[in-house]
């Protein structure tokens, strides 16, 4: 029975080893909704137009959010980066090497934004 209960327990270490707590019970959501005032701008993702406002994007790797750039005719271009931040639920990855070294890989490590704004300037005539 003590054979048992070493095996299990050790398995259980295993477990916890192989996974993140960010991965586990972090923020997932990795869409972003982009706005612009005026509606209607056109969008881009790292230099490809996607679509126009409103629209809503998929930050793949939160480790390395895309550019965006919103434009619209008689307006200036504005870019903006996701500002991805530090999900303090990785804080318990102290204790495990191996569950920061998932969240990493994963990109749970950081969450993003739910929404960005972005606000056209009238280009001058």
């Amino acid at each position: 029975m003590m054979k048992f209960a070493v095996k299990v327990a050790v398995l259980g270490v295993i477990l916890c080893c192989l996974n993140g707590c960010a991965t586990l019970f972090g923020n997932k959501n990795r869409q972003v909704r982009i706005t612009s005032v005026p509606n209607g701008a056109s969008v881009y993702l790292d230099g490809s137009e996607i679509g126009k406002t409103p629209q809503m994007i998929t930050v793949n790797d939160p480790m390395n959010p895309p550019q965006i750039r919103c434009s619209k005719p008689g307006y200036y271009s504005r870019y903006l980066t996701p500002q991805t931040k530090f999900q303090t639920i990785g804080l318990l990855n102290l204790f495990n090497l191996g569950g920061f070294i998932i969240d990493y890989i994963t990109g749970d490590m950081k969450s993003v934004p739910s929404a960005l704004n972005f606000t056209l300037s009238k280009r001058s005539r």
